[in-house]
């Protein structure tokens, strides 16, 4: 009995640890580096969604019928909706409206656009972890206490998140060195100008890109596999996937006229993200520290497609 147990739960870290790769960023990165592609073809990940989105279902619907195996199902279901929604927002891209309006506005619009559409596996991840059960509590959807002190013994031993939001939030914002120097000689030189004309875009990216993506990449995932695999592993998951899905994001660092090792950096730090943010939740038990820390990094993003607009 107690080795069926042990199998049964080794199975379960098993599928996690499988459905997760399957839905990040790994095989475009796989198909960038073997073959020398500067960028994945629309077609080539659009399919990849639709294989990842059957496989996800598909497993979803086996583990439903399997008692052993059922306590990661809500896990599987959140990341077919986390799935589901970006095949949506692929499909999307394909239309004529989305290409004609990307190649007619400046970077920052359409950016500020594309934050709005990653709304979308948020909804579709909210709307079933609800229909699964779940409450706002659970999904860590309050302020949280931010008084509590945090495990973390970087900043002293009793160091609450009161302190450690602004601390990081003035951490991500310093990161700007970085971006000064990726955009040196590509700023234009009408750029104060740009800056109050886009000064809607750069209040609202930050709020609503952050509140997305940690309802995205955290806060639903956490709460499923915080109850099947526990909190350090499941911050651990979270983390890797929101690195990994970052690595060909920001400026065209890794897609056309960027860099391999340009779009591994900036992945690296995306995780150094995911991982504060991450462990706020769980201490915090809410998504306000995480959220504000997450703007401030955004913050700095926004502010680069404008000032190289």
């Amino acid at each position: 009995m107690i080795k069926s147990s042990i199998r049964a739960g080794n199975m379960v870290i098993a599928i996690a640890w499988f459905a997760l790769l399957a839905s990040s960023d790994i095989p475009y990165i796989l198909l960038d580096t073997l073959f020398s592609l500067s960028s994945i073809p629309t077609g080539s990940a659009l399919w990849s969604d639709i294989a990842r989105v059957a496989i996800l279902g598909v497993l979803s619907v086996i583990i439903s019928s399997q008692p052993d195996l059922r306590p990661i199902r809500g896990f599987l279901i959140a990341l077919f909706a986390f799935s589901s929604g970006y095949l949506f927002i692929h499909l999307f891209k394909q239309s004529p409206y989305w290409i004609q309006f990307r190649t007619s506005t400046l970077t920052y619009q359409w950016t500020m656009v594309n934050a709005l559409l990653q709304s979308v596996p948020a909804l579709f991840m909210l709307m079933a972890a609800f229909a699964h059960g779940r409450t706002r509590n659970d999904l860590f959807l309050t302020k949280g206490d931010l008084s509590v002190a945090s495990k973390w013994r970087l900043f002293g031993s009793n160091t609450s998140w009161y302190r450690l939001t602004p601390i990081f939030s003035i951490l991500m914002l310093c990161t700007g060195g970085f971006l000064a120097i990726r955009l040196k000689g590509s700023i234009n030189d009408d750029f104060a100008t740009n800056l109050i004309a886009a000064l809607p875009v750069i209040i609202l990216f930050p709020l609503i890109n952050a509140i997305a993506e940690e309802v995205s990449y955290r806060t639903v995932l956490l709460a499923e596999a915080e109850y099947v695999v526990g909190g350090d592993v499941a911050l651990f998951m979270t983390t890797l996937l929101f690195g990994l899905n970052h690595f060909d994001s920001f400026l065209g660092m890794s897609g056309p006229g960027g860099s391999f090792l340009a779009g591994f950096v900036y992945a690296l730090g995306a995780t150094f993200l995911g991982w504060i943010a991450g462990r706020s939740l769980l201490e915090t038990r809410g998504v306000l520290a995480a959220w504000i820390i997450h703007a401030s990094a955004d913050l700095i993003i926004i502010l680069g497609y404008v000032l190289a607009s």
